[in-house]
């Protein structure tokens, strides 16, 4: 996951991952969260 974040930030890019380890999701830029279906900002 280091690798990836790591090349993810350096080339610019986006790295979509989608995780249940809140420990692996608050790694990134930005989290966004699915409750009970839909989209929650």
């Amino acid at each position: 996951m280091d690798l990836l974040l790591g090349l993810a930030r350096e080339r610019k890019k986006t790295l979509l991952v989608v995780t249940h380890d809140n420990n692996l999701a608050q790694r990134g830029d930005r989290m966004l969260r699915i409750v009970d279906g839909l989209l929650a900002l």
